[in-house]
């Protein structure tokens, strides 16, 4: 339940081989929202990233973004995105996925109009949880 706007990486998973998992998030205005892999060679990336219920759009570079160094290229079977909207091609087709414009209510809420409403794995909403 967590907000990530305006960052150069929103979510990373990257040196080592960390076990990132994300749900019920919302990056935005980042210039990576969700990334999997980092900036050097001198590494060997392995772990997973983890996603559900979370929204990652309107980022200026990639929503999505599987990409690592030493292969020149994403890492098979390491990322996983589910009951999401990340409008991304590459993962667009995952279980419960979603894609579309998201109309935002105050505190970026979802506006009871915008996709993802009643649409994550649980049957609440895509993104951030109403706080108690």
């Amino acid at each position: 339940n967590t907000m990530v706007l305006g960052c150069e990486q929103g979510i990373e998973a990257g040196y080592g081989s960390p076990e990132v998992v994300v749900d019920h998030c919302v990056l935005l205005n980042n210039d990576i929202g969700l990334r999997f892999g980092d900036s050097y060679a001198w590494a060997d990336h392995t772990g997973s990233l983890t996603v559900t219920n979370t929204i990652s759009v309107e980022n200026l570079n990639d929503n999505a973004y599987n990409y690592v160094p030493e292969l020149e290229g994403p890492r098979d079977g390491v990322v996983s995105i589910t009951y999401s909207i990340v409008n991304d091609d590459d993962y667009n087709d995952g279980a419960g996925n979603l894609t579309g414009i998201v109309l935002w209510s105050e505190g970026y809420s979802l506006d009871p109009e915008s996709v993802g409403i009643g649409a994550g794995d649980n049957g609440s909403d895509i993104g951030l949880l109403p706080l108690p």
